[in-house]
């Protein structure tokens, strides 16, 4: 089973978070899909993938980061193999 989470940190606070909530729920009335893309934009749900900015992928779990974190929080993916 595959399970893939998100949260609001900068790259460095993603292994702290604990805020992880299933893709697609809200966090702060925020939503994203799998590709970090936010709910209400023209692009939220489109077939056409983003690159990521930043992975890692440690002991069965990965993360990945769709944006640069330099001036702060941004959404975070967790996918985790159980």
């Amino acid at each position: 089973m595959v399970k893939q989470e998100w949260t609001m940190t900068t790259w460095s606070g993603k292994g702290d978070a604990a805020d992880w909530t299933p893709i697609g729920r809200a966090i702060n009335n925020t939503v994203i899909d799998a590709y970090g893309r936010l709910y209400g934009t023209n692009h939220y749900g489109s077939c056409v993938p983003r690159r990521p900015y930043k992975t890692d992928t440690a002991s069965g779990v990965t993360y990945i980061m769709y944006d640069d974190d330099t001036a702060g929080a941004v959404p975070v993916i967790r996918i985790t193999e159980e």
